[in-house]
This record gives structure tokens, sequence and C-alpha cells, in this order.
């Protein structure tokens, strides 16, 4: 009997303590991001370059597909492209023939807005991974620095049929 409460005991203290983990926000471009961006910009040495792309506020995120080969990639939060941060990530996998998506599969890389295009990609998949699931990708609180950034998702399912789509998110700063 004392085994068994105590078992209980250690269930609950580590329930307690995965939800904690998942209200706390979750940094996803973290400084190194930031300064590998800054460093990297000033050695273009390049002048000028447009402005990035501002959304309105309000405006609907586009979401663009970049393959479609394998499961339906939706993204249901953020509805906008203009977001405060921490904001919430929820993408949803659906696949079409049955078969099911290889959480093992999915890569998220994120570039940064530098003179007039997206450049330097940062693989930043080990830091969205404890939010992978087979039916998607939930990230309650994700904290971003304030810019322009454009995300991409890639996602194969068991047959290796793999999909995936960019979206531009503006991030402004915390409220």
């Amino acid at each position: 009997m004392r085994n068994l409460w105590l078992a209980f005991c250690v269930l609950a203290v580590s329930t307690l303590g995965a939800q904690e983990k998942s209200t706390a926000p979750v940094t996803l471009i973290t400084a190194d991001d930031l300064n590998y961006w800054d460093k990297t910009e000033k050695n273009l040495k390049t002048r000028g370059g447009a402005n990035a792309p501002t959304p309105a506020p309000g405006d609907p995120l586009q979401v663009e597909s970049i393959e479609a080969n394998g499961p339906a990639i939706k993204v249901v939060a953020p509805k906008t492209a203009m977001v405060n941060t921490p904001v919430e990530l929820n993408v949803q996998f659906e696949c079409h023939d049955g078969s099911l998506v290889d959480p093992n599969s999915v890569k998220v890389t994120v570039k940064k807005w530098i003179f007039d295009d997206f450049r330097f990609g940062r693989d930043i998949t080990d830091r969205v991974r404890p939010y992978v699931s087979p039916t998607g990708i939930h990230v309650p609180q994700a904290d971003l620095p304030a810019g322009t950034y454009q995300f991409a998702l890639h996602v194969s399912d068991k047959a290796q049929k793999g999909s995936g789509v960019q979206l531009v998110l503006a991030v402004i700063a915390k409220h």
C-alpha cells in the first residue's frame, strides 16, 4: 500500500511539472540566433535594401504550400500575420490515404528579414520537438523577439510522402 501511495505522489508531482512546463512561454528564437543574424548582416556590408514586408494589424496569416505530396498541413493559430508575443502556435496534420504522420520527420526552420530578403535559416526543430505529435504541433506560448520572420515547416508520413508550408510572421513587442 505504501508503494502504491508513493507511486501516486510521484505521478502527481510529475504531472504537475509537465503542466507547468506547458504553460510557460517557450523561446523559439534565441539570443544566439539574433546574434548570428546581426553578425552576418554586418559581414554582408550591404547598404540599403527594402523594408521587411509588414502586414497590417488584422491581416490574415498567409500560408504558402511549398510541397504537397504528403500530409495536409493546416495552421490553426495564429490566424493573423502580425502577432504579439508570446503567441500560440497550433498546426494540424492530416494524412490523405490513411497512413500516419511520422513525428520524427518534422523539421522547422526560421529565417529573418535582412535587407531585401529572408536569409540565413536557423533550424529550430529541437525547440519545437517536445510539442510535436502525430496529429500536429501545439506550442501554447511561443516567445519570439520582435521582427519579421519566415517559418518553414516540413513533415512526412510513414510512407515517406512529404509536405511543406511557409509563412511570414511579423512579431511586435510584448504586451
